[in-house]
């Protein structure tokens, strides 16, 4: 994919529901959306997202707040190669699956969270190789938090890692924002620094 948007609109109300899947064995991602819900969207929608047993990738991925609230739950691990928008009124479930934001040459791979975004006990990874990527939004609570960009972070809410961070490559810009490890979690670096 390389540009435009794939919107779903509605949930799927099958007898196993599933409204997401990209378990291609080779992919290339240099751009593009895949949206979930519209302005229009009746009701409060959750959409699955991902196949069981396999990592999914997908471009960019947003959630748009519908009549009622959405949610998007994964039922995988999912790699997404550009960015992360949770707008309020809307719900991010990892549901304990990892989360990999790898960003590609047009979406660095940043995450603006103004929703919710649930993690459970999994791991967020922002591990991009396309420039510096950014963490914004209402403050994010993640369970494990992975980051490794040479390029750096620059972090304009205050996170909370409940688990463990871990700080691979890149300086974190902070700013007067807050990251907090919570005191049952543990942190460790390679390499970069917290600014």
């Amino acid at each position: 994919m390389s540009g435009g948007t794939i919107v779903h609109q509605n949930e799927s109300t099958g007898g196993t529901p599933l409204d997401y899947r990209n378990v291609a064995g080779t992919t290339s991602v240099t751009g593009g959306t895949v949206q979930f819900a519209t302005a229009t969207t009746t009701g409060s929608p959750t959409f699955v997202v991902g196949v069981p047993g396999t990592t999914n990738t997908f471009p960019s991925l947003s959630l748009v707040k519908a009549v009622g609230t959405t949610t998007a739950t994964f039922a995988t691990g999912i790699t997404v190669r550009g960015n992360v928008s949770i707008v309020a009124s809307t719900t991010l479930n990892a549901a304990s699956q990892a989360l990999a934001v790898t960003g590609n040459s047009t979406d660095p791979g940043n995450f603006a969270n103004s929703g919710t975004f649930t993690s459970g006990t999994q791991t967020t990874t922002f591990n991009s190789a396309s420039g510096a990527q950014t963490i914004s939004g209402s403050n994010t609570s993640f369970s494990g938090l992975t980051l490794n960009n040479s390029s750096g972070f620059t972090v304009s809410q205050s996170p909370t890692v409940n688990a463990a961070l871990t700080l691979t490559a890149g300086t974190v810009s902070m700013g007067s924002n807050t990251l907090t490890v919570a005191r049952m979690g543990s942190w460790s670096r390679t390499r970069g620094g917290v600014s």
